[in-house]
């Protein structure tokens, strides 16, 4: 006979696991619709600021972190822009390795980014503005419990594609506008 307390350690572990993998998948879900709200209101100068968003994210517990999404796999980025880009992904990775929780993280990694999010609402924008990243989160935010909803539901009725992850995918290209 197996003991009462071994049964509840591996019930607890369980359902610990399934936690686990739903938070992370909210997390990452809801990093990728702020990136879709977040890369139109970007001002335009190059494009660069734009092409530097990144999505990553860590399951927690020892997983390593990884880059989810990036706006940079579909343009070309100034070769001087690279290694500078590259030193911002290596600071975003060793915050999300000590993670021991799901996280995720949307960030614009040009050097620039910050001083643009800060600008003044007066300046001459070309398109977009300042703020673009909360302006971002602060729609996605009356999204999260439909997202969580359809995350549940999608997993009950084993649909590959959710809508957010359909959304997800068209992050940046102005295709990510629910109709």
């Amino acid at each position: 006979m197996i003991n009462l307390d071994m049964q509840i350690a591996r019930i607890n572990e369980a359902l610990t696991q399934v936690g686990y993998r739903y938070g992370y998948r909210m997390c990452v879900n809801i990093a990728l619709a702020i990136a879709n709200r977040s890369i139109p209101k970007a001002p335009v100068d190059t494009g660069h600021l734009r092409n530097s968003c990144v999505v990553a994210a860590n399951q927690g517990k020892g997983y390593e972190a990884k880059t989810t999404r990036t706006q940079m796999t579909h343009k070309n980025i100034r070769s001087y822009d690279k290694a500078q880009q590259e030193t911002a992904r290596a600071v975003l990775d060793t915050f999300l390795k000590s993670s021991t929780q799901p996280i995720a993280v949307v960030s614009f990694i040009a050097e620039y980014a910050p001083a643009v999010h800060e600008g003044n609402p007066s300046w001459n924008w070309n398109d977009g503005g300042p703020k673009f990243l909360e302006q971002g989160a602060n729609e996605v935010i009356s999204l999260i419990p439909a997202m969580t909803k359809a995350l549940i539901k999608g997993d009950r009725t084993r649909k590959k594609t959710t809508p957010e992850a359909k959304m997800a995918k068209k992050a940046g290209t102005g295709q990510d506008r629910p109709k």
